[in-house]
């Protein structure tokens, strides 16, 4: 499980609602797990600004550049129970976000096992490991299609994976006396994004290639939350001590459908192309589900700052900036070599 420091760098600045939390983080041991996602990244570049100091954990064996100044990356397999008691060996955090976790949305058997490692095992054995280390508070994100009834069926393997990682979340605090809280999150998307998987960068990269996005019917309809505010929201779960034991929602208590949101980065990007509604079938037992933000509201004091709009702006402006990067880099890249053919 290598371990590797970085470097510190300029540039990470705490925004005035999460300057509220400096005095309870700042020198704080602090653990994010999932660090290397767009989530993650961003969460891990909010404690740095806020003086924390951060180990960061992930898969890849090296540091995703958008984390920022952490104080040290630990690649780690989260089901083995020996990495993660390693990996809080490591940190000593009094604070662990746990972030990590298998993605898969498909109703289908064959995501059971990687959702169970990733999402329920992989929780167990942080839990286990947090408090045998010590650690004061535990963070685990939730997702918006768990149920939020005991009697609602899981719409599928990630929702059932999700939802027991969080009751053993619950259990630990009610039990073991280790502070948990559960944030529930619901469709976050925001610059870094680069899962192809996710609507917002299909879609945009589609357009930008010149093709046709190829889409279900698009009534589909989420609610969409920008990363940056769901990394203050997350700081502030970690923070307040009235959060201890609760689950909180972040998201914007709105929703917009799919059809909308393509129909905005098309016009974002000016383009000629018409997306192809209805050229993919409907994921069965889709949730339709808004955040109830009352309690985030109360508790943290948090909101969404940043509308569909301007997200989907600064969204679609860096993945522009970094297609447009690709191909200029292609380019001279030919342009090289074109060259060196002449010399030769």
């Amino acid at each position: 499980m290598p371990s590797t420091r970085v470097p510190q760098i300029d540039g990470v600045v705490a925004t005035p609602y999460l300057e509220r939390f400096r005095d309870a983080l700042e020198g704080r041991s602090i653990l994010v797990t999932g660090a290397g996602g767009l989530i993650g990244s961003a969460l891990c570049r909010a404690l740095v600004a806020l003086g924390a100091r951060v180990t960061a954990s992930g898969r890849s064996a090296r540091q995703p550049a958008a984390t920022g100044p952490i104080h040290r990356w630990v690649a780690a397999d989260l089901a083995r129970q020996d990495d993660a008691h390693a990996l809080m060996a490591a940190a000593a955090p009094d604070i662990v976000f746990n972030l990590a976790g298998s993605v898969r949305g498909e109703r289908s058997q064959a995501a059971i096992a990687p959702t169970l490692a990733g999402n329920l095992i992989a929780t167990v054995n942080l839990l286990m490991a947090a408090q045998a280390a010590g650690a004061v508070r535990f963070v685990n994100t939730g997702s918006l299609t768990e149920p939020r009834d005991a009697e609602e069926a899981p719409s599928s393997p990630y929702a059932a994976s999700k939802w027991a990682a969080n009751a053993y979340a619950r259990m630990f605090g009610d039990l073991f006396g280790l502070e948990t809280v559960i944030v529930r999150l619901f469709m976050v998307y925001g610059p870094g994004q680069a899962d192809r998987t996710k609507l917002i960068p299909y879609v945009t990269q589609s357009f930008l290639k010149g093709a046709a996005p190829r889409l279900t019917s698009g009534v589909y309809e989420a609610d969409w939350i920008y990363v940056e505010d769901v990394a203050e929201g997350l700081v502030a779960a970690a923070s307040v001590p009235e959060a201890n034991g609760r689950t909180l929602e972040l998201g914007t208590g709105r929703l917009t459908s799919v059809r909308e949101v393509t129909m905005q980065i098309k016009e974002l990007l000016g383009s000629a192309i018409e997306p192809e509604f209805g050229a993919l079938q409907e994921r069965p037992r889709e949730v339709y589900r808004v955040a109830e933000l009352a309690a985030a509201k109360e508790i943290l004091g948090w909101q969404p700052r940043t509308n569909l709009s301007d997200g989907l702006r600064m969204t679609v402006g860096a993945l522009r900036g970094a297609v447009r990067r690709t191909f200029d880099g292609a380019a001279a890249i030919g342009i090289f070599l074109v060259s060196l053919g002449g010399v030769l």
